[in-house]
């Protein structure tokens, strides 16, 4: 999760420079990075379809360590920035 931390920051740091394309970058990847770590897939491996997409947050199955909030506000934070330019979809 400092991963993904630091890749929100980033988005910050993007968002404050006005550099629409590195904001989205990061937040797209800390946003990937989270549910990657809720379905248990290892670092390199090849994400596959074959795996279930947990429709709400309350269904992830999180590590330990990782809170619900946080894992929540990465994808708040997308979400925000796609309504923003008006990529609701």
């Amino acid at each position: 999760m400092r991963a993904v931390a630091l890749s929100m920051r980033l988005a910050e740091l993007a968002n404050a420079m006005r550099q629409e394309e590195r904001e989205e970058m990061q937040l797209v990847w800390a946003t990937e990075e989270v549910l990657r770590l809720s379905r248990g897939i290892p670092e390199g491996h090849p994400l596959s379809g074959e795996t279930t997409q947990p429709e709400e947050m309350g269904a992830l199955q999180l590590p330990a360590w990782v809170d619900k909030t946080d894992a929540a506000s990465v994808l708040e934070r997308l979400g925000e920035f796609y309504a923003q330019r008006g990529k609701i979809e």
